[in-house]
């Protein structure tokens, strides 16, 4: 991820009310504040639905958003927070 999209990323999770304007850390880069960033997600999604984050790949730094529920998984298909999703039966 770019200087600019971490930005961005940041910019919009401060716009989407997760992240605060002046909160220190920030969870693109620190697994701490992705740690907290997470906890505050979960709480938003319903009874029996789960977020979690995973590598892309075995090698990769970059990491997918997958929200479950039941045997429908979700996928985030940009971590950048378009909320754009693909889903498919697990």
């Amino acid at each position: 991820m770019t200087e600019q999209e971490r930005q961005g990323t940041r910019t919009k999770l401060i716009e989407f009310g997760f992240w605060g304007v002046s909160e220190p850390g920030d969870p693109t880069t620190d697994n701490h504040d992705a740690g907290t960033l997470n906890d505050r997600l979960q709480t938003k999604l319903a009874e029996d639905v789960y977020l979690i984050s995973e590598p892309v790949s075995v090698r990769s730094l970059t990491r997918e958003v997958v929200i479950f529920r039941g045997v429908l998984e979700m996928t985030s298909v940009d971590v950048g927070f378009d909320c754009s999703f693909s889903s498919r039966i697990s």
